[in-house]
């Protein structure tokens, strides 16, 4: 997961209890939001993510604490929240009977912008979703992923600075997954905040800044940034191999491994691997096995859950 630079604005403040009946769905979940990072959201299903993102979004209105989307109240300022959010709900509602592009200019104009800004939106839009040669075809001729993609490209119009996402990379295939993340890194670095649940744990490890765990309604762990360790092995190589890979930018440390030219690497952070990786191919060395061995998101996330109550 990628470091967030420690002075920016608040993007947001949560606290918040949720009842259904008898049922506790978000029990005094409380975190902060910092402006310009990404922050993921991991839980079994029925945790609580979904009612979250629904109460930012001003779609539910909490039983009790509070919430801010940029300093503006929840339930006491709803149309100034949604006029700073970009809301992309687990099962988004597409209108079938509309064209692709029909459908991008309809969310230009529900964000008011002008004639020329809509054109540039729409164009954006198409690109941004790989789907200009389906601009004129209509929307229930798509398939599910190019229905995902779309749908993300229309949360987008009048450049939200805060991006509330439901499983935005299901049923993307792993090329638009990695694309997908590309643009929120993309958006991230372009101060967009970024609040993301997703059951795709190994892009969200690549993504995020941080990651709250969420279970049963509860917050149970918050996952900042850490080390991780990679096994590498490498073929043919060199006395200096090791003093290579240690001049090599987010590598912390190099061990020896058990075997001729393996090595046990720790780097900065996840989301740092794959230009780490990047770093060692282009020094000419060839890699036969790059794995993680431990401390992944996926690791700390059972971890977390084992540790619940029955």
């Amino acid at each position: 997961m990628s470091a967030t630079p420690a002075a920016r604005a608040t993007a947001g403040v949560v606290d918040l209890t949720v009842r259904f009946g008898a049922t506790t769905a978000l029990d005094r979940v409380a975190f902060d939001l910092t402006a310009g990072e990404v922050v993921g959201l991991v839980g079994p299903n029925g945790a609580g993510k979904t009612t979250l993102l629904r109460v930012l979004a001003t779609l539910l209105v909490p039983n009790g604490g509070r919430a801010e989307v940029l300093g503006f109240d929840v339930v006491r300022r709803p149309l100034e929240v949604r006029r700073r959010i970009g809301y992309l709900p687990d099962f988004a509602g597409l209108y079938q009977d509309m064209r692709v592009s029909e459908y991008l200019s309809f969310f230009a104009d529900a964000n008011g912008l002008d004639r020329e800004s809509r054109a540039d939106f729409v164009a954006r839009a198409l690109s941004r979703s790989e789907l200009e040669d389906r601009a004129g075809d209509f929307i229930d001729q798509l398939s599910r992923g190019m229905r995902g993609k779309l749908a993300f490209a229309a949360t987008l119009a009048g450049d939200p600075p805060l991006l509330l996402l439901d499983e935005p990379l299901s049923g993307l295939d792993p090329l638009a997954r990695g694309n997908l993340r590309d643009t929120l890194s993309g958006l991230r670095d372009a101060s967009r905040t970024i609040l993301i649940s997703s059951h795709m744990l190994s892009d969200l490890e690549l993504l995020c800044d941080r990651v709250l765990l969420i279970d049963r309604g509860r917050l149970v762990e918050e996952t900042p940034e850490e080390a991780v360790s990679y096994d590498l092995e490498l073929a043919g190589a060199g006395e200096g191999a090791a003093e290579q890979l240690e001049g090599i930018d987010a590598v912390r440390a190099v061990a020896a491994g058990g075997r001729p030219g393996a090595f046990a690497l720790e780097i900065e952070s996840a989301s740092a691997a794959p230009s780490v990786l990047a770093a060692v191919v282009g020094l000419g060395l060839q890699v036969t096995i790059w794995k993680p061995t431990g401390g992944t998101l996926e690791d700390r996330f059972r971890r977390a859950v084992d540790r619940r109550p029955s």
